[in-house]
């Protein structure tokens, strides 16, 4: 009876010590923050048919950027994983989504959006970024040189901006992205095109390795 208790105490600490040094493990792989732009009540911009809105964009494509950096052998978290506002105001939502990041922990963020023109020929995706922190200007150019490699005829520039609260709020190093014009019909055909947008979402993630391997 004795040696049945010292074997299931002996196999009860291994399985133990596997589970928390696996914890461990998972713990020091470094965390990268994604915001999907808008959600819930706020669904920012809408294609020309109204058939397409932001939010549901910028959600699926920040579940496939997720995908990939997993796969690159990072944690990531969301902003949100769901159609959903995160706080009953926009300005309230806001303020949640640069906390959440704030208080993570996270080498890197990125927010992902859509963008929207009254005239529907201007397009293409660019990044922007908040010139405090070098890494903000590296992580938006690296980002932006791979993304253009999607469309030819994109000639933007990764553009500094401040004013913007979660870029000038966020003290992690991160940028933003807005993947394109849904208001005009070859990037709203791109924009709604799975394997376009999972391979936006792989350079994405291809550009957020590189800068956080190369800092």
């Amino acid at each position: 009876m004795l040696k049945k208790i010292i074997l299931f105490l002996t196999l009860f600490l291994t399985t133990n010590a596997i589970i928390v040094s696996a914890y461990a493990v998972e713990n020091t792989r470094p965390l990268i923050y994604i915001d999907p732009g808008h959600g819930g009540y706020d669904g920012g911009c809408v294609s020309l048919n109204k058939d397409i809105i932001e939010k549901n964009v910028t959600l699926r494509i920040s579940l496939l950027v997720k995908e990939h950096l997993q796969t690159l052998g990072y944690r990531v978290k969301l902003t949100r994983d769901t159609d959903k506002a995160l706080g009953n105001t926009k300005k309230l939502d806001i303020y949640n989504r640069v906390d959440l990041i704030n208080e993570s922990g996270a080498v890197l963020y990125l927010c992902i959006h859509a963008n929207s023109f009254t005239d529907s020929k201007i397009k293409g995706a660019q990044t922007f970024y908040n010139p405090t922190n070098e890494i903000n200007k590296q992580l938006a150019v690296a980002m932006l040189d791979k993304v253009r490699s999607l469309d030819e005829t994109n000639t933007r520039v990764a553009k500094s901006m401040t004013g913007k609260y979660l870029l000038d709020h966020v003290i992690v190093p991160g940028c933003l992205i807005e993947v394109g014009f849904i208001t005009n019909i070859d990037d709203l055909n791109n924009l709604t095109n799975e394997a376009y947008i999972d391979n936006l979402a792989m350079l994405i993630s291809i550009s957020i390795n590189e800068v956080y391997k190369g800092n």
